[in-house]
């Protein structure tokens, strides 16, 4: 099982204006190894919340919208064992935001996505 915290921002310009976004993420979900060895193939599975908010930068600044939506995160994770007990792991996942009222409404709401490529060493 696993608990993941997220925070990420973009920055750019357009139309004369500069505008960042902050992005969240909080999931809870459950991890399975398919392969043993030094190196190893998993899947992970989650479920929880991603927020967005867009700030466009004027003085003073003002927000531009955002907000919170459920998301369900299927993944694949790549582990390496280097020395000390240390790992490099790759993880691959989608953020599929919004399914519960894209099947609810499809008419009025629908699915996006946030692709997510993660490279770290854990300890």
């Amino acid at each position: 099982l696993y608990l993941e915290l997220g925070a990420g921002r973009t920055d750019f310009a357009s139309l004369g204006q500069n505008y960042h976004h902050d992005h969240y993420l909080v999931s809870l979900g459950a991890g399975w190894s398919l392969t043993e060895g030094a190196t190893r193939l998993g899947l992970r599975v989650g479920l929880g919340a991603y927020g967005e908010l867009e700030t466009i930068e004027t003085d003073p600044p003002s927000a531009g919208g955002g907000g919170w939506v459920e998301t369900v995160i299927p993944g694949l994770v790549l582990e390496h064992d280097i020395s000390g007990g240390r790992r490099v792991v790759l993880r691959l996942a989608d953020a599929i935001l919004g399914p519960w009222f894209a099947v609810l409404d499809p008419a009025e709401y629908g699915i996006d996505h946030r692709f997510m490529i993660l490279l770290g060493i854990r300890f």
